[in-house]
């Protein structure tokens, strides 16, 4: 099973260590953690110097003609080339969205590309971490591989097309019936380009369940490795985290503009990723800084080492930094307001009762002591409040919607599925008392929870639906264990509830309760609470009464909104009103084939009919380009900022000419408020991480400050 050994992360001979690779993980002696640290550190000083004009890489030759790198562009690709030329040997570019960290890289693979291999030669194979084991040599090839998102695959491949001279780079797309067995293959090509759950299945198994051999990628010695969206690995024990850390290759580098999302920990797959010595260690991370950031007389230490970390591994600029003394873009301004919508009397005396209700939950847990073995139930009950704040039906018809008014067909369908589900798979699900309902995807309680009938793993379906259609036909596989999955295949979470798992004084293996354990209802159930109207008398709430003022002005202006919200049941209720004042919309949400996003996309581009588009929040914040609106609805708060920050940058972006107006709509006086306070400090922490914001920034310290700054204590 993946994360059952000790990693060692020093695979290979590129990095000449005095002491030897078997050993990495002893502890390490003062003086060689010294040594590792002032060689970390000496990146800094070089980091802080602004790059002169005289001494920046111009574009490259071998770009195509009509390329010509930015400013901020070229610094980049001279630092990208120095972090190669140095003891770090890669790193992060954690530039803001839009700026161009796919043509710096580009530029970069251009500009360095790997020495003539002879055919012969093999790499020395240091890796002890595969299950089964690899072959004793690995295959050294001059390819760059590429690990990006499914939905950016194909869009690397245009960009490397477009962007550098015709037949300069052999391109390969390694993702299903295209994908390449034999390694020797893979020396054909300059770039190589797959995806994390690609590569998740390839990386080998070899529990007697499963007896999956390694793939090609795993047998081979890369010249180079991106990982693009390199935060999907933020999770240290996910198969994908383990996966791209396992990968053999001479230069290492991570794209991305939110290195840090919701705790400085998900940096540490990003270093472990990168080799990053010594904080590549688990222990070494933890005891230097992950702990140290928990206790609040050591934060300000901590989080200056951390800040040291990233000015010795990254380069990040935002959409407001200036080179040269000038704006790097020149984007129109971007306005954000919070827009409060208090509940009217009837919704908060339903809301209130809600609260009070899940309150007296929480206590029991408290009072039991139980509050973390409960934690899924409790983002339950969160979901619950945060469902509330849009739309009461949203509570009412959770079960409803998607049980009673489900086509007699489709119930069928899944009693069949129910029927036919493996006897180990029941037992597991029945037995499991952890995060049963937290999705492994967005790391959050889904709307509406469902279970892949192959193998049992559960996802909220905007999550999963969203995952499938982004691949093709025959290559769709369960994210965690890659076996086959469809979208016919999905089972209600509450159907299989409703079947097997039994209340507590029905177990059947006649187990009784320990003192204090607390007695749980379904909490995928409908709460017995009296809602205001029928979802077939229309009603509407306060949240989208305000929504259809902001859209009745756009529309006025002549102007496009992009509605998000990471419910798509909101997103259907609101298509009622839509259709009652005849206003033209459109929908982009996890159900829709790729196909039919596209001609969304187009519609919404070209169409002056339409001026609203619906977005799931979970679907819609990655690759999109919708620079044609210029207003933006958050229809509900969501805990991390930067997924959101993500979706506005759909609009604002390069190609937008005009001010951009995003709306956060919240509830005053709700668990909303609650959620902006925790979106706040998450961004503090993101901000101070990388000298940003209000945090001191690190100042120009000298290498005695900074060696002391890591020091233990």
């Amino acid at each position: 099973m993946w994360g059952q050994r000790q990693l060692d992360f020093d695979r290979y001979s590129g990095y000449g260590n005095s002491y030897g690779v078997r050993d990495y993980n002893r502890n390490l002696s003062a003086a060689e953690s010294e040594r590792e640290l002032r060689d970390l550190l000496a990146n800094i000083q070089a980091a802080e110097e602004e790059i002169a004009p005289q001494d920046r890489t111009g574009t490259p030759e071998g770009m195509a003609a009509s390329i010509v790198l930015l400013e901020h562009q070229k610094i980049g690709l001279t630092w990208l080339q120095k972090m190669e030329e140095g003891t770090n040997r890669g790193g992060i570019l954690g530039d803001d969205m839009g700026l161009g960290k796919t043509i710096q890289s580009i530029a970069l693979i251009v500009s360095r590309p790997a020495e003539p291999i002879d055919d012969t030669v093999y790499w020395d194979n240091k890796e002890i971490y595969y299950q089964p084991p690899p072959p004793e040599k690995l295959v050294k090839t001059k390819a760059t591989l590429v690990v990006a998102p499914v939905a950016l695959m194909y869009q690397w491949a245009e960009e490397i097309r477009t962007k550098t001279q015709p037949s300069l780079l052999k391109v390969h797309i390694h993702h299903t019936s295209s994908k390449i067995t034999d390694p020797e293959m893979l020396r054909r090509y300059d770039v190589v380009i797959t995806s994390s759950t690609t590569l998740s299945g390839e990386a080998g198994d070899d529990s007697p369940r499963k007896k999956r051999p390694i793939g090609a990628l795993f047998k081979a010695h890369f010249h180079r490795i991106i990982l693009d969206e390199a935060h999907i690995i933020k999770n240290k024990n996910t198969k994908a985290s383990l996966a791209c850390a396992s990968l053999a290759s001479t230069y290492r580098w991570c794209l991305t503009g939110t290195p840090i999302q919701n705790s400085v920990n998900e940096l540490y797959s990003l270093i472990r990723f990168l080799r990053i010595r010594p904080y590549c260690d688990w222990d070494e991370f933890r005891n230097k800084i992950s702990n140290p950031m928990k206790k609040q007389r050591q934060y300000g230490t901590a989080m200056q080492r951390v800040q040291a970390l990233l000015k010795a591994v990254c380069l990040r600029r935002t959409k407001t930094s200036t080179v040269d003394g000038k704006p790097i873009l020149n984007l129109p301004a971007r306005n954000v307001e919070i827009v409060h919508a208090p509940f009217s009397h009837d919704e908060s005396t339903f809301y209130h009762a809600l609260e009070n209700r899940i309150r007296e939950r929480f206590n029991a847990y408290v009072k039991a002591g139980t509050v973390m073995k409960n934690y899924s139930n409790i983002l339950v009950l969160l979901l619950r409040l945060r469902q509330a704040c849009c739309h009461p039906h949203l509570i009412k018809d959770f079960d409803k919607v998607t049980e009673e008014n489900a086509p007699q067909g489709q119930k069928a369908h899944v009693e069949v599925l129910l029927d036919n589900l493996l006897e180990d798979i029941i037992r597991r699900l029945v037995e499991r008392e952890d995060d049963i309902r937290e999705c492994p995807i967005c790391m959050d309680v889904g709307e509406e929870s469902v279970i892949l009938s192959a193998c049992g793993h559960i996802y909220c379906r905007a999550c999963i639906s969203d995952f499938l259609t982004r691949q093709e036909e025959e290559d769709r596989k369960c994210p965690e264990c890659r076996r086959p999955a469809s979208l016919q295949n999905f089972i209600p979470v509450t159907d299989f509830n409703a079947r097997y798992n039994k209340p507590p004084e029905a177990d059947p293996k006649g187990k009784g309760r320990a003192d204090g354990d607390v007695v749980e209802d379904d909490l995928s159930a409908p709460l017995d609470i009296a809602v205001p109207g029928e979802l077939d008398d229309w009603i509407s709430s306060s949240k989208i009464d305000r929504m259809l003022d902001i859209i009745r002005d756009v529309i006025g202006r002549r102007e496009k909104v992009i509605i998000f919200s990471q419910f798509t049941s909101l997103l259907r209720l609101i298509e009622k009103p839509l259709n009652q004042e005849g206003i033209k919309y459109l929908m982009y949400d996890g159900s829709m084939s790729a196909l039919e996003r596209n001609e969304a996309v187009q519609r919404m581009t070209h169409d002056p009919s339409y001026g609203v588009m619906l977005i799931s929040l979970k679907c819609g914040s990655l690759g999109l380009n919708l620079t044609v609106a210029n207003h933006v609805v958050i229809m509900d708060p969501w805990w991390n900022p930067a997924l959101e920050n993500q979706a506005i940058d759909r609009v604002h972006r390069i190609g937008q000419r005009k001010d951009v107006f995003v709306h956060r709509l919240c509830i005053p006086d709700s668990v909303e408020d609650r959620i902006l306070e925790l979106q706040t400090k998450k961004k503090a922490l993101a901000d101070g991480a990388l000298g940003e914001g209000d945090v001191p920034k690190l100042a120009k310290l000298g290498m005695q400050e900074l060696m002391f700054l890591f020091r233990s204590g």
